[in-house]
């Protein structure tokens, strides 16, 4: 069960980061933002610190394509788990 939550935890934020890089990732405003909330905070921050790499937007896609892979393949474990279920219990009556 644990298992299973952690597994939608992740899923949805792979669906959150795709979200975010359909909409072009980090916005002007977003640079902004963090403009303003490191002056308050008295820290200077770079374009390093503000842009993401497409690097890491690719591999985030990876992981994503990965983890739906893998949701599929558990989806038709569980299938075919159910059907030799079905086949054992209905030997036995």
């Amino acid at each position: 069960m644990r298992r299973a939550a952690a597994f939608l935890a992740l899923l949805l934020c792979l669906y959150w980061t795709r979200a975010q890089g359909e909409s072009g990732g980090v916005t002007g405003n977003d640079i902004t933002q963090t403009e303003i909330q490191s002056e308050i905070l008295g820290v200077k921050s770079t374009s390093d610190q503000t842009n993401i790499s497409p690097d890491i937007w690719a591999e985030l896609k990876e992981l994503r394509d990965m983890a739906i892979e893998h949701s599929v393949e558990l989806r038709n474990s569980k299938s075919k788990m159910e059907k030799l279920e079905q086949e054992n219990t209905g030997s036995f009556t």
